[in-house]
């Protein structure tokens, strides 16, 4: 399996620790928290009774209860976030959001009977740990180590980075908008819009 697609099983990971019904309590610790996560998401996707349309929801869902998007969001606008509007700034937070979405939940049956375990845990500061995983490859190759970040958020744990041996899932989708944004001279509405396209796009390919 390629290293983007391990990234898009990671991001599986990370937004689907997912109950059957209402709000999960906060994990007591970083490992906890990853833990969770990759065990509902091994749960989730051996079901076969939801829909496309259910599992981009509970994804949807997710991503608002257990990772701050709004420090992700911030970090993928780079430099066009200070110069950026307050409402172009949530217009684009929740665009990137419900690109997320689409993007990663129309590749959940790549990675059905994938697995993973945590390796370790190191503070990076007082507040951020780092938790490792190991991914297990469907085509048999080494596993791919998964380093997330998980930080103190208003007095919870949050995911605010993953990266799949080395490479930053945040900082892929800046140098994405990074190349759209000197293309369009550094236009954020414009780059909504862009982004809102892919994600209808996205969307009608999956149904």
């Amino acid at each position: 399996m390629a290293r983007r697609g391990i990234l898009y099983f990671a991001m599986i990971f990370l937004y689907w620790a997912v109950a059957p019904a209402g709000p999960v309590a906060a994990a007591a610790d970083p490992q906890t928290v990853v833990t969770d996560f990759g065990n509902n998401a091994l749960a989730m996707l051996g079901d076969p009774h939801l829909t496309p349309e259910q599992r981009r929801q509970r994804f949807h869902d997710l991503l608002d209860q257990d990772f701050d998007f709004s420090q992700v969001a911030r970090f993928v606008l780079g430099r066009y976030w200070q110069p950026a509007t307050a409402e172009q700034r949530q217009q684009f937070a929740a665009a990137f959001e419900n690109y997320v979405v689409v993007a990663y939940s129309n590749r959940f049956d790549d990675f059905i009977g994938t697995t993973f375990k945590v390796t370790s845990e190191r503070p990076q500061s007082a507040d951020i740990v780092i938790v490792r995983t190991d991914v297990t490859r469907r085509d048999g190759g080494p596993p791919a180590h998964v380093d997330w970040r998980v930080s103190q958020v208003g007095g919870a744990y949050k995911i605010t980075e993953v990266s799949i041996d080395g490479i930053s899932m945040s900082l892929t989708h800046r140098q994405e908008f990074a190349s759209v944004m000197e293309r369009n001279g550094g236009n954020v509405a414009d780059l909504i819009t862009q982004i809102e396209q892919r994600t209808t796009a996205g969307a009608a390919s999956a149904k």
